[in-house]
């Protein structure tokens, strides 16, 4: 084998085994989201049971409310295997957070692999279950809605000295 051939064949081989590594190759590439893509939602990095913190809790006359804390996020990642898919019209991804009380804004995604952080002026469930929607924008017949379970876990005061 030739000696220039060998460092080739290293550097080849550390850069499949990096594509290996639960960050994807592509991460810091700017994807446009675009028709006819498999895509897969996150919400602070999970794909399912993941969890939204919130502050404290609101008591107001339709229940307990709270709203996010800052430094959590939501993005997309192309994905083949993945039930998400943009159809024939999509160029963006609206993201849904749910709330008990209010339509809240969706967080719309126009690339993937990048992180977009969910707002803190949201209105969000105090604690509970719900489910997080990645809805393809604009929809058509064969595009299909991506989801995420999440828990809402508030932060709870400090225990008194």
């Amino acid at each position: 084998m030739s000696r220039k051939l060998v460092p080739w064949l290293l550097g080849a081989s550390v850069a499949a085994l990096a594509g290996l590594t639960a960050v994807p190759a592509f991460a810091d590439v700017l994807i446009p989201i675009g028709p006819n893509q498999h895509f897969e939602g996150y919400v602070n990095g999970k794909t399912d049971s993941a969890v939204i913190t919130t502050g404290p809790c609101l008591l107001t006359p339709d229940g307990p409310i709270a709203h996010p804390l800052p430094n959590q996020h939501v993005h997309v990642s192309l994905d083949p295997v993945s039930d998400g898919f943009t159809g024939t019209a999509a160029h963006a991804i609206d993201v849904n957070i749910p709330s008990a009380t209010v339509v809240n804004p969706p967080i719309t995604l126009h690339a993937y692999n990048q992180p977009t952080l969910i707002p803190t002026t949201l209105i969000v469930p105090c604690t509970g279950s719900r489910t997080v929607t990645f809805v393809p924008k604009p929809t058509s017949p064969t595009a299909v809605t991506e989801s995420v379970s999440v828990t809402f876990l508030p932060v709870l005061p400090p225990s008194p000295a």
